[in-house]
């Protein structure tokens, strides 16, 4: 990611910043990635006791080599971890915020978490309330109150009460941030414009 150059001597990694050409972590490590595709998110590193933790890009130790995995998902200092086999979610201050519920965390944004149970997504909220019942193929966040949603083969734009701001009538939905618009990809090879709105503004481009 930017600002990050692995490093590697005597079979160990470091991490250097290369903008600055500091050493953000000595090489002792026998495996380090960053844990987003922000630099600013920090770095998950692997010790030779297959124990990992996670280093900020300042140097700190945001958490301690004592998990047996951290995974790629992180937001709102929300961390997932797995400690003996068991996955949870921790905050900055490492106390547990959910560790129920869910077979495993795939997005978080603000307190709302996407997570998978028994093969479909749902969204939860830090209490372990159910915000989206997990009944659908697959989720992603727009906001925290919004999400491109896959039913039966289909895409659609749904909100948290499951109501819908666009049916599930697409093969495929992208959010264009920049422009503040959705590309909603059809069957017939043609995709719909959709502004902010949920409005058609350009139908059938090719």
């Amino acid at each position: 990611v930017e600002n990050s150059i692995i490093l590697v001597k005597d079979n160990k990694k470091g991490l250097l910043n290369n903008k600055t050409g500091e050493i953000i972590i000595e090489p002792k490590y026998t495996e380090i990635k960053a844990i987003s595709s922000k630099h600013e998110d920090g770095y998950i590193v692997k010790n030779e006791q297959n124990k990992v933790g996670l280093i900020g890009n300042d140097k700190t130790i945001i958490l301690e080599e004592i998990y047996d995995d951290i995974k790629n998902v992180t937001g709102n200092g929300y961390y997932v971890v797995v400690k003996d086999g068991v996955a949870e979610v921790i905050n900055s201050s490492k106390e547990t915020v959910l560790k129920q519920g869910f077979d495993s965390i795939e997005e978080i944004k603000v307190d709302n978490f996407i997570i998978i149970k028994n093969g479909k997504y749902g969204v939860i909220d830090k209490e372990g309330k159910t915000i989206l019942q997990p009944e659908y193929e697959n989720l992603q966040f727009i906001t925290n109150e919004m999400f491109i949603a896959q039913k039966d083969g289909k895409v659609g734009i749904i909100k948290n009460d499951s109501s819908e701001c666009i049916a599930f009538n697409y093969d495929r939905i992208t959010y264009v941030e920049s422009g503040d618009f959705f590309k909603a990809e059809r069957s017939d090879f043609k995709t719909d414009v959709i502004d902010r709105n949920f409005n058609i503004v350009l139908e059938g481009v090719i």
